[in-house]
C-alpha cells in the first residue's frame, strides 16, 4: 500500500509501513442452470480458456453474496432471469490471465429459468450459449482443474 517492495511471498509484513500483505482466494460464483432437463453453457468469448464451454459465472462484486453474484452473472452473460434452487459446492482453483494467478473460492449454485425467455448473449464476454443434455456436455470445458468434477457432481445428482 505504500509502495515498498515486499521481501518475500504472501504473508509477508511490509518492513517500511507495517502492513501485512495475505494471499487470500478470491470468491467466484456461478450457477448450473437447467431447463427442460438440458444444462445451460455458455462458451468463452475471451481469454484464459476462449473458444471453450464454461458455466456462467464470474467474481463476486465487493460485499455481494455469491448467491446474488451467481444471478448476476448469469444475466449479465445470458440476459436470461434464474432462481436459485440449491448450492452445489465449492472448488478451489487458480485463475491465471496476463501472467499472474490469483487463488480463488469457487461457489456452484443450482438454478432454473425465471419463465419462459429469450437468451440475449454479452458479446464481450459470451460467443454462444448451448443447451446440453447430462450425457452429452462438451469436454472442452473451461477451467478444467475443477469445472470437470463440479460437472461430474452435477451429473452424479448432487444438488439436485
Amino acid at each position: 500500500s505504500c509502495g515498498t517492495r515486499l521481501a518475500g511471498a504472501r504473508p509477508v509484513t511490509c518492513a517500511q509501513c507495517g502492513r501485512t500483505h495475505w494471499r487470500n482466494a478470491k470468491p467466484c460464483t456461478a450457477a448450473l442452470v437447467v431447463n427442460d432437463d438440458r444444462l445451460l453453457l455458455v462458451r468463452r468469448a475471451k481469454a484464459p480458456f476462449a473458444g471453450r464451454w464454461d458455466i456462467p459465472g464470474g467474481f463476486c462484486n465487493p460485499t455481494e453474496l455469491p448467491r446474488d453474484g451467481a444471478v448476476r452473472e448469469v444475466f449479465e452473460e445470458t440476459g436470461l432471469h434464474i432462481t436459485i434452487t440449491g448450492l452445489l459446492g465449492m472448488w478451489m482453483d487458480r485463475y491465471r490471465e496476463d501472467g499472474t494467478t490469483q487463488d480463488t473460492l469457487n461457489i456452484y449454485f443450482t438454478a432454473t429459468l425465471a419463465g419462459d425467455q429469450e437468451p440475449t448473449i454479452d458479446p464481450v464476454e459470451v460467443a454462444e450459449i448451448g443447451w446440453f443434455h447430462r450425457d452429452a456436455v462438451p469436454t472442452d470445458i473451461a477451467f478444467p482443474d475443477h469445472a470437470s468434477a463440479v460437472l461430474d457432481a452435477w451429473s452424479a445428482g448432487f444438488g439436485d
